[in-house]
């Protein structure tokens, strides 16, 4: 199945940097309906410099999901895609979204490279002055209005149907 993308995928405006992290209040809403199977989580790097960038996803209450599986240093401007994903712990996992729900997409950063953004209305984004590029926190809430929506995606495809169980009798 093909991968389809939710999130800002709009070609950025400008730039911003520094330790940080930024969520939208309303989410995005995951494509589709049922489980969704999260294939790839993609922050726009916008210009190069010293410093890591990591993202995660969070239930729109500020409920943890999961995060790239860690903190990155672009080499290139444009999409920077990461397929690997962990858990708080730091345990691999497959997480999964459920299509029509509304999803935080956040991004983080610990220096000077810079994420796209895009100008929008004051109050829509919430700044944490957080640098969370260690790992994210269990819950993320709270933040002061900010008026730059950051360009981040998250591609996913319907979950895939289960396996075949094969029952095998014992013998007695």
């Amino acid at each position: 199945m093909a991968i389809t993308y939710f999130g800002n995928q709009t070609s950025a405006t400008s730039n911003s940097t520094g330790a940080y992290a930024w969520r939208l209040v309303a989410g995005y809403t995951c494509p589709g309906s049922g489980a969704q199977d999260i294939s790839t989580l993609e922050i726009e790097v916008a210009a190069l410099g010293v410093g890591n960038l990591r993202a995660a996803i969070y239930e729109i209450d500020g409920t943890f999901i999961t995060q790239w599986d860690a903190e990155k240093d672009p080499a290139g401007i444009g999409w920077l895609a990461v397929t690997d994903f962990v858990d708080q712990g730091g345990t691999p996992h497959s997480p999964q979204l459920t299509g029509g729900t509304n999803y935080q997409l956040v991004v983080t950063g610990d220096n000077s490279v810079e994420v796209g953004v895009n100008v929008v209305t004051t109050g829509l984004v919430k700044l944490v002055t957080t640098d969370y590029t260690g790992g994210f926190p269990a819950s993320l809430t709270g933040g002061s209005d900010h008026a730059r929506e950051y360009t981040i995606r998250c591609g996913v495809e319907p979950a895939a149907a289960g396996g075949i169980v094969v029952l095998r009798r014992r013998r007695m």
